[in-house]
């Protein structure tokens, strides 16, 4: 009679065994590499330009910036980024109490582990935290994971959509983040 064979799937990662750490110069390299794996594996999506990595790398130098990163061992796992928000899609003046999420990206393989949440939660409790009373951000309109994450923290769509420097049409959420309203 033959043994039957128990095929066992991997285990799988539990979200405490990764870190969500303020990340620094030295993170952006990283940082840059998770944004990109995640980005590009989305179905459909372009690669990203080398002018649109240089944009990312500066904003994520900027001074008012905060850089979060999602860290299991010595592994960057996802980062998120966030500041304060500016007019123009950001090439304008400061928006006084605006809070912008700019990127939060999780590596393709870390996907549905509760990490972008993570990110998203920490960033923002650090704009809550700088007075901030209003929190926006922009998604790809047919990222259906990424909305679906947005409107579990609270976010709702402003109804505002428009194309995003690659192309692709984006979305605009909000969320009320208290502050001195």
């Amino acid at each position: 009679m033959a043994e039957s064979m128990k095929i066992e799937k991997p285990e799988r990662r539990q979200p405490s065994e990764t870190i969500i750490r303020r990340g620094t110069g030295s993170d952006i390299e990283a940082a840059v590499a998770a944004w990109i794996a995640s980005a590009e594996a989305r179905p459909g999506a372009a690669p990203r330009t080398p002018e649109r990595i240089e944009q990312v790398r500066g904003s994520m130098r900027r001074q008012d910036a905060t850089l979060l990163i999602a860290e299991d061992g010595d592994r960057c796992v996802g980062m998120g980024l966030a500041m304060q928000s500016r007019a123009d899609h950001g090439a304008g003046p400061p928006e006084p109490g605006i809070w912008f999420l700019s990127l939060i990206y999780v590596v393709p393989e870390r996907w549905g582990e509760g990490i972008g949440g993570r990110l998203a939660g920490e960033l923002l409790a650090a704009g809550r935290a700088g007075g901030y009373e209003l929190a926006r951000l922009w998604t790809e309109s047919d990222n259906d994971r990424a909305q679906s994450l947005y409107t579990r923290l609270g976010f709702l769509p402003t109804g505002y959509e428009r194309m995003s420097d690659g192309g692709e049409p984006i979305t605009q959420f909000e969320i009320r983040l208290g502050g001195h309203g």
